[in-house]
C-alpha cells in the first residue's frame, strides 16, 4: 500500500518554465502538474539537487511575454525531473489560485484569486 504524503491536491497542467538558479541559466522545462504549494517540472533535471534554490519564469502560454516568477526549492530530484515547493509573493499567491481555478473550473479558487487584488 503506498501512502500520498500531500497535503494539496495536484492538477495536471503543461507550463513552460525557464529555470535559474542564483542568475545561471539551467533551460527551460515544462510543468507536469501543478499544486497551491509547489509543482513537478520535467526535463532540465541534470545539475539541480536537492535543497537548491530556484528561480522561476513561467509562462502561461507559448506566445506570454511576461512570464511570472516565482522562488522555489527544490524538494525532490529525479531523472524525469524536479519537484518544487513554491515560495510565494502575493502577486503570485493570488496568480497561482487563479491558474488552478480556471483548469478545475473551481469558480470559488479564482474568487478567492482576485479577492485580495489591488491596482498599482
Amino acid at each position: 500500500m503506498t501512502i500520498d504524503k500531500r497535503s494539496t491536491m495536484r492538477k495536471s497542467l503543461q507550463l513552460s518554465v525557464d529555470i535559474y538558479n542564483c542568475g545561471s541559466y539551467l533551460g527551460r522545462g515544462t510543468t507536469r502538474d501543478i499544486h497551491i504549494d509547489g509543482a513537478f517540472i520535467e526535463g532540465c533535471a541534470d545539475g539541480i539537487l536537492q535543497n537548491d534554490i530556484l528561480e522561476l519564469y513561467i509562462f502561461s502560454s507559448e506566445d506570454d511575454q511576461l512570464p511570472v516568477f516565482l522562488t522555489a526549492m527544490v524538494v525532490r530530484n529525479s531523472s524525469q525531473g524536479v519537484g518544487v515547493l513554491f515560495g510565494c509573493g502575493e502577486r503570485e499567491f493570488r496568480w497561482l489560485l487563479s491558474t488552478l481555478g480556471k483548469i478545475s473550473g473551481n469558480g470559488g479558487m479564482h474568487e478567492a484569486a482576485h479577492a485580495g487584488s489591488t491596482v498599482h
